[in-house]
């Protein structure tokens, strides 16, 4: 983001700026409305355009220059020689229930292999090797539903008693 304020810092005051980045739904329960409010002071006038969703679907767009940047997970499979990257945070992910379950002592993935599941769609990065861990440990790909959106993601976790992983930053909607 620094990149990019001091490349747009370059330009002439004058010039109608747009800028567009994708970013995960973690970005947008963190740290978004904050970045987005201080870039719009520095710059009014910019034109800004948001997607969400997992980093892999945005690296063709970044590519070919549809989008200016992306924030994501990053993984070893992921293909980014000809992108410049740099590091943001880390997250820390945690197992979520709804409140409704009841649930003491320790818990094993092995021991919730007929739970039913849900998780970001996405063939890349931390989610696709978590469905790999899941699955070694018993959990079948028929108990996993993938989905793009996290609304339906919390729905389902609070509403029909799915489990999720998510980053920990992510959690404050199950406890209101």
């Amino acid at each position: 983001m620094k990149n990019m304020v001091n490349e747009i810092s370059g330009m002439s005051s004058e010039a109608v700026v747009e800028v567009s980045f994708g970013f995960p739904s973690l970005i947008g329960f963190t740290f978004m409305s904050g970045m987005i409010n201080k870039f719009k002071e520095v710059f009014p006038k910019a034109q800004v355009s948001m997607y969400e969703a997992q980093l892999s679907s945005f690296l063709p767009a970044i590519r070919d220059g549809r989008l200016d940047f992306a924030i994501g997970t990053l993984s070893a499979e992921m293909k980014l020689q000809d992108l410049h990257v740099e590091p943001l945070f880390e997250s820390e992910f945690v197992l979520v229930a709804s409140k409704s379950r009841t649930c003491t002592g320790t818990t094993t993935l092995e021991s919730l292999k007929n739970e039913q599941w849900v998780l970001p769609q996405t063939n890349m990065g931390y989610y696709s090797e978590l469905l790999t861990t899941l699955q070694r440990n018993g959990i079948s790909i028929e108990n996993i539903v993938k989905t793009d959106s996290v609304v339906t993601i919390y729905n389902l976790v609070l509403n029909a008693d799915f489990l999720t992983v998510i980053p920990c930053d992510m959690t404050s909607p199950f406890w209101f």
